[in-house]
């Protein structure tokens, strides 16, 4: 999950990412926020279709059992209103009612300082208190926990991983960036399933008829 990409649309993934990833991106056309999913293309995947128009993409991996994995990346840059955080929640949502048995996965930067994740509770005024509110009873509608209890950058919790099945989640720590935020490692026990390997067809040269070869040249 990668959120304030920066990426420009006329930039291909193929020059940031390696050819075994597919990546799903929903880029700013002034180059700035931006959020991606990268996927390695050894597992089973397929990006979800949303009509929002917020910063948010999704996409469903196969855990096999009939049961199903759904990724997002999210991002509420600073300056956005509650008319934002409604469609992004909204939008979170419909994912959610849309996957009922499936596993959630959302994370991204929120830009939320003013919620205390030990307690679930709004002790701050930076934000508008409707937008941490929304966010708040967004996570209650789809049974989702936050799990990022940790500074991500200075001494605010900006970036959040959310989920509704937190017994798969083994470790949430945080991992120094590239930026001024604080890396999310997740480490899980969920597996996601793989497909077949694509059969190679290997000619053998040292057996070829040569000479009907040459006939059909």
């Amino acid at each position: 999950m990668g959120t304030e990409t920066w990426l420009l649309p006329s930039i291909c993934s193929a020059e940031i990412f390696p050819p075994n990833y597919e990546v799903i991106r929903k880029d700013r056309k002034d180059g700035y926020g931006g959020v991606l999913l990268a996927i390695k293309k050894e597992y089973i995947s397929d990006s979800i279709e949303t009509t929002t128009t917020s910063e948010a993409v999704f996409a469903k991996l196969n855990l096999g059992k009939n049961l199903s994995l759904i990724i997002g990346s999210v991002y509420r840059p600073p300056s956005s209103d509650t008319n934002y955080m409604d469609q992004l929640c909204e939008t979170i949502e419909h994912v959610h009612q849309s996957n009922k048995n499936s596993v959630l996965w959302i994370g991204g930067d929120l830009n939320l300082p003013d919620i205390n994740w030990n307690s679930t509770s709004i002790q701050g005024n930076k934000v508008n208190s409707g937008i941490n509110k929304r966010l708040l009873d967004m996570i209650h509608n789809c049974h989702m926990e936050q799990t990022v209890t940790f500074p991500t950058r200075l001494d605010n919790t900006l970036d959040l991983f959310l989920t509704n099945r937190p017994s798969l989640i083994n470790r949430c720590s945080p991992l120094p960036g590239i930026s001024d935020h604080d890396a999310v490692f997740i480490e899980t026990s969920a597996a996601a399933k793989r497909g077949k390997p694509v059969k190679r067809k290997i000619h053998l040269w040292k057996r070829a008829d040569n000479e009907k070869l040459k006939k059909n040249v």
